[in-house]
């Protein structure tokens, strides 16, 4: 994860798509294992099957669509 080129706002929206409950505030203070369990708990229906990190990766590539796309409009 590059969230130097992202904003932690954009990881946050992305993961409201894959979670019941988006990712907190703090999100980027966390290590993967509490990070992977939050994702692991909170993981929406579909996507409950899914390995933390699986869901992480399309959270991932959301936050960078979401920000391509903004850089695009304007």
């Amino acid at each position: 994860m590059t969230t130097s080129e992202y904003l932690k706002s954009d990881f946050i929206f992305a993961s409201k798509t894959f979670l019941c409950k988006e990712l907190p505030n703090d999100y980027d203070q966390w290590d993967d294992k509490k990070l992977d369990e939050f994702i692991k708990v909170n993981a929406w229906q579909p996507f409950e099957n899914h390995a933390p990190s699986d869901i992480w990766d399309n959270i991932d590539a959301l936050a960078e669509d979401v920000r391509n796309y903004i850089k695009e409009e304007n």
